[in-house]
């Protein structure tokens, strides 16, 4: 027997509350009437959990573990796999469903594609994509500027986020 798993992909600043209580529809109640879901939270939406000015800050959890491997997507998507596989122990008996909203569209879609024997379809809800052709041009230069960050750095970043912030800090990080 065939059975139907939805994966989430959330938007960004977003936490797992955002698929059902943020809504009317009670998306994910109604989800869970046609097959099973699975919901992760992205740990680099965590960072909000510890950015006291944000009104759910609370609703993030406070695991900011991650490297820089973590926010490469291919990896990315392999540990939401690993994670189902880990879940479900009988995964050859579920078709996936990936569903992204916002940014996590592109995840979803990227997960579709790699895992693709598996999918039925893919969902995209409010897809947000970013080329040079559509971004607006007050974020070009952003888009086009070469950073690059070492897990040090990364590490160093997230240490100090948990146990050093201050507005005045994160504001002049941000530049």
């Amino acid at each position: 027997m065939t059975n139907i798993l939805f994966i989430l992909f959330q938007g960004g600043a977003t936490n797992l509350k955002y698929w059902n209580e943020r809504t009317e529809s009670k998306f994910l109640d109604k989800l869970k009437e046609v097959g099973s879901v699975y919901m992760y939270q992205d740990k680099t939406m965590n960072i909000y959990h510890y950015y006291k000015k944000f009104n759910d800050y609370n609703d993030y959890d406070s695991d900011i573990d991650f490297n820089l491997s973590y926010i490469k997507p291919n990896t990315h998507i392999e540990i939401i796999y690993n994670n189902i596989c880990k879940k479900y122990k009988n995964i050859n008996e579920y078709k996936f469903i990936p569903i992204g909203w916002s940014i996590g569209s592109g995840l979803a879609l990227l997960f579709s594609q790699k895992y693709k024997s598996q999918c039925i379809h893919c969902i995209l809800l409010d897809p947000i994509y970013i080329t040079p052709k559509n971004v607006p041009s007050q974020i070009i230069p952003l888009y086009n500027k070469k950073i690059t960050y070492t897990n040090s750095h990364l590490q160093k970043m997230l240490y100090d986020l948990k146990n050093n912030y201050t507005e005045e800090n994160f504001i002049k990080n941000e530049s």
